[in-house]
């Protein structure tokens, strides 16, 4: 392998590795942002479950109508 190609790998080697503590922020950062995105669906998605669930034993909505007049 030719020097000069080493060299130049070695020194692009050094400066991407500059930050690891950034780095590591910015997954924790993303792993916490998904983990809020993931709760707050299933959340979602337990409440519209919950609600289909009593919805349907309810009467349609003129039947309720013709009930309170």
């Amino acid at each position: 392998m030719d020097l000069a190609l080493v060299q130049r790998l070695r020194r692009a080697h050094k400066r991407k590795g500059g930050l690891p503590a950034l780095r590591f922020a910015l997954v924790g950062l993303l792993a916490v942002s998904f983990a809020v995105l993931a709760f707050a669906l299933l959340g979602i998605g337990t409440v519209l479950g919950v609600y289909a669930f009593y919805a349907q034993d309810l009467p349609s909505a003129e039947e309720i109508g013709r009930r309170s007049v």
